[in-house]
This record gives C-alpha cells, sequence and structure tokens, in this order.
C-alpha cells in the first residue's frame, strides 16, 4: 500500500470515528476559491494567504502518522536495546551504535511531528502551551536520554523495558485526554 492511500485510509478512519473536528476540510497544499479577510477569517484549520484560504502544506493526519510511526519505532529500538542489553550482548558495537543513531534520528521524526501536530491543534508559538504539551515534552527529554539506562545498568533491562512503556502510556493518555 503506498504511502498517500495509507494516510488517505487513516483520514477516513479518523473522519468515521467521529474524530475529524480537527482536521482540515481541504487536502494539503489546495488553494481555495474563498477569499479571506479581518471580517472574514478562514475556517479554523486555514489560513489567509494573500486573500485567499489555503490549506496547510502538509496535512494533519500526515502528521499523525510520522508522529505515531516515529514513537512505534522509538518503543521497537529501545525495547531490542533492553533485549540486548537482557541477554548481556551489548559487547556488539556496531549493533548497539546503530540503535543509537536510530535513536536519533527517530526522536527527531517524534519531535517534528508532534509539532506539526500542535500547528494544526491551533497551538501557536509564542503563546504559553497547555500543561499536557510541556509533560509530553518532558517524557520526550526522558525517553531521549533512554538509551543511557540499559547500557549503564543492564542487570535492570527489564526494569527499563517496564518503565520506557509506562512513560509511553503516560505519553498517549496525555495526548488522548488532553488535561489542563
Amino acid at each position: 500500500m503506498s504511502y498517500a492511500r495509507l494516510v488517505f485510509a487513516l483520514t477516513l478512519c479518523t473522519a468515521s470515528a467521529g474524530l475529524a473536528e480537527e482536521l482540515q476540510p481541504a487536502p494539503a497544499g489546495r488553494i481555495l476559491d474563498e477569499s479571506c479577510d479581518e471580517a472574514n477569517p478562514c475556517v479554523k484549520t486555514l489560513r489567509c494567504k494573500d486573500g485567499v484560504c489555503q490549506a496547510p502544506l502538509v496535512s494533519y493526519p500526515t502528521y499523525k502518522v510520522v508522529h505515531l510511526a516515529a514513537v512505534l519505532t522509538l518503543l521497537f529500538l529501545l525495547g531490542g536495546l533492553c533485549a540486548l542489553a537482557w541477554a548481556d550482548a551489548l559487547d556488539n558495537k556496531k549493533v548497539v551504535r546503530g540503535l543509537i543513531i536510530a535513536h536519533g534520528v527517530v526522536m527527531l521524526l517524534a519531535i517534528a511531528g508532534g509539532f506539526g501536530l500542535m500547528a494544526r491543534l491551533g497551538i501557536a508559538h509564542g503563546t504559553s502551551w497547555p500543561l499536557w504539551v510541556k509533560l509530553k515534552l518532558g517524557l520526550w527529554l526522558v525517553l531521549g536520554a533512554a538509551p543511557m539506562l540499559p547500557r549503564r545498568m543492564p542487570q535492570r533491562a527489564l526494569l527499563w523495558m517496564a518503565i520506557i512503556l509506562g512513560l509511553a502510556v503516560m505519553a498517549a493518555s496525555f495526548a488522548v485526554n488532553k488535561p489542563l
């Protein structure tokens, strides 16, 4: 299945579940025929550019797919690192280095997807972020340092795996429930 079909299928699933209030009504990058100004603003998810309503270049479902795929990959990478520590196989420097590098790249994708989602939800930069965004950013920082734990204390690898999974569940609950 191609990437465009996957995004379209996720959009349909999200819309059919009644969760489409944040989604934009136009495809990404499309310029609509509606004119706009301060007296006649665009719909919430569109922006007024040069007097014409325009959809953002990257859509909400695309950011969501990028963010969720990055977070799932991050959990797999951290789980693999914990499994290597548990099996006492951290002496394979090439594999460990590859996991650490992949972890950094995936962390960048997760934060880019997360900030894209924030922009599509209407949380602007320069304003005070809601508490749930600050909590998720703090969890992102903790998960960024997480590869250090199984490498420093490999005898507690299963404990680190459980803690990492708990942090991921907390981040998901913050995103779904949006406290404060």
